[in-house]
């Protein structure tokens, strides 16, 4: 995951500079996208546990030109592997002092306790700012807020980039959010970083190209043929 926020980092200052093409070759010929992906990632907590997160996320996208607006939801997954210093304490204030049952409180502590599941549903939404929309390869941003049940949400950042076809795509993304968990009565923090890949579609009918021919409407000149006067 360090690798893929580095890439993101060195890659950003170039997003300008690829946004500048002149090329013709659009393929973007609708507003409306809708979108499937999944993730893998890392997620950190308050108290810098860490561990594994999976995401499944399904979007619609209303994009007329460079500014756009997606929504969508999220199911997030997240196991966070606990600090083991405190079962360690425990184990020793149980065991007083008595390796054996030391061991034994460990062990006992280890199997229910060093790992922390749960899973949150999100309702997104969020502008998009796309850098080279309608081209083959099409740079992108976004930001948004994520709603979950019993008082939690996320916040939300992404770096993307679109590969356009016909009527279909395929996109990769670098996503860090901050999660605000409201669980037995309290709020946990947690920091999650996840890279996406998925696919989309071009939703509505093909509108065929606005642009006119410089010589459409002009006939074409015949030469007359040579002769002596």
């Amino acid at each position: 995951m360090k690798r893929l926020i580095l890439g993101l980092a060195i890659c950003l200052p170039a997003l300008p500079a690829v946004a500048k093409d002149n090329t013709t070759d659009t393929k973007q010929n609708t507003a409306w996208t809708l979108k499937l992906g999944a993730a893998r990632g890392e997620v950190r907590d308050g108290s810098y546990n860490y561990g594994t997160s999976s995401a499944y996320r399904m979007s619609a996208e209303y994009n007329p030109r460079y500014l756009g607006l997606e929504v969508g939801v999220t199911q997030g997954n997240y196991s966070i592997k606990k600090d083991e210093s405190l079962d360690k304490a425990l184990s020793f204030a149980y065991s007083g002092g008595n390796a054996g049952d030391y061991i034994a409180y460990y062990n006992f502590s280890r199997g229910f306790e060093n790992r922390e599941f749960f899973r949150l549903n999100y309702v997104d939404i969020g502008p998009t700012l796309h850098l080279r929309p309608g081209k083959t390869i099409d740079p992108y941003a976004s930001v948004g807020i994520g709603i979950a049940g019993s008082g939690s949400y996320r916040t939300y950042g992404r770096l993307g980039l679109r590969v356009n076809m016909d009527r279909t795509f395929v996109y990769f993304e670098g996503e860090a959010s901050s999660i605000n968990r409201h669980y037995v009565q309290r709020n946990w923090t947690y920091h999650d970083y996840n890279g996406w890949v998925g696919i989309g579609m071009y939703l509505g009918s093909m509108d065929p190209s606005d642009e006119v021919s410089p010589n459409a409407g002009r006939h074409p000149v015949q030469s007359e043929p040579f002769a002596f006067r």
